[in-house]
């Protein structure tokens, strides 16, 4: 894993797919790929092209979990619709986007967006 605070791509596949307890075997099943392949994103050895990265996000079923910074935006502004479906005592959609933003939880090193869903939380209250 890179030192910094910002794992790689590989690095954070991994963190998921473990905290989930789901093998390289079963990815590459479920996303059609190679074992071999996803062995070699998560070790850094090969890069990770954006749509297997969806397909990996998905097979893992963390789809809006933000591993690039071009999807922190979206993360954001999901966090924002979190916040006014809140306000306007929509709990319904308040509660499938708290399911969906939870997922940040597991990335550690996203230490900012996890302080704000945890405030969020902290605050909701749903009917």
């Amino acid at each position: 894993m890179s030192l910094d605070n910002n794992p790689s791509i590989g690095d954070k596949i991994k963190m998921v797919r473990d905290a989930r307890n789901l093998s390289q075997d079963h990815i590459a099943t479920v996303i059609n790929a190679n074992r071999g392949t996803l062995s070699q994103i998560e070790l850094g050895k090969k890069e990770c092209p954006p749509q297997l990265l969806i397909d990996i996000k998905m097979a893992m079923d963390v789809e809006h979990l933000p591993m690039t910074s071009a999807e922190v935006p979206e993360y954001n502004k999901s966090l924002r619709g979190w916040y006014n479906a809140i306000s306007g005592n929509d709990f319904v959609e308040a509660k499938e986007l708290h399911n969906q933003l939870s997922v940040i939880k597991l990335l550690p090193h996203r230490k900012e967006l996890i302080r704000f869903f945890r405030c969020m939380s902290a605050g909701c209250k749903y009917g």
